[in-house]
């Protein structure tokens, strides 16, 4: 399967915060503003933590994925990116392809060549420039537990900061007792296992 060699973003986005500020204050029941500042360093550091965990960039960006296709092959190309929103253009050899040549797979970001008769065919040899837009849309096609992996880590983040990071266990007489983890937290990657379980399905497990 021919993957790109070179990948540039041509219209980038405008965050790639997985979350927003509002949605973290609701959930941890902040009504004033004192604290925006710090919460929205956290919707930015603990989304580029979900983001390497996934092995893949989820902003809908533009890209241009560049391929040099060795050998014809009837597999598709890769794209860099997923899932696919559009194709803006398919250059093979200089040439542009029509729409009637190709046909995609959104979720997995599959180009398939077509021939003339509307079936798959093969991939010639020589490079194919695919321009195309891609990744998810914060506020509506993101999936809601990839944002709920990330506000699981922001929120293990916020009540971290206010408690003694070497204590083991904390006990109030007549209330109760509260263990705490020391050091890495169990879980994949050094996440928590609610965040791993998540994330897990949208991982890219081919890198």
């Amino acid at each position: 399967m021919p993957f790109p060699y070179k990948t540039t973003v041509s219209v980038a986005a405008s965050s790639r915060d997985l979350t927003v500020l509002e949605t973290v204050k609701a959930e941890l029941k902040i009504t004033n503003s004192d604290s925006d500042e710090d919460l929205a360093r956290l919707i930015s550091d603990q989304s580029a933590v979900a983001v390497t965990f996934l092995r893949r960039e989820l902003a809908q960006e533009t890209l241009v994925d560049s391929f040099r296709v060795w050998c014809a092959t009837s597999a598709p190309l890769l794209l860099s990116r997923r899932p696919l929103v559009s194709i803006t253009s398919i250059v093979e050899d200089g040439e542009t392809l029509t729409t009637d040549d190709y046909e995609i797979e959104a979720e997995t970001g599959f180009v398939w060549r077509l021939d003339g008769d509307d079936n798959r065919s093969c991939w010639a040899p020589c490079k194919v420039v695919v321009t195309f837009v891609a990744g998810y849309d914060l506020l509506t096609t993101l999936p809601r537990d990839i944002e709920r992996g990330v506000l699981a880590l922001i929120k293990r983040s916020y009540f971290s900061a206010s408690r003694d990071p070497m204590a083991k266990a904390e006990e109030v007489e007549g209330i109760g007792r509260t263990e705490y983890w020391v050091g890495s937290v169990p879980g994949a990657d050094g996440l928590p296992a609610e965040t791993v379980a998540l994330l897990a399905p949208y991982r890219d497990e081919s890198v």
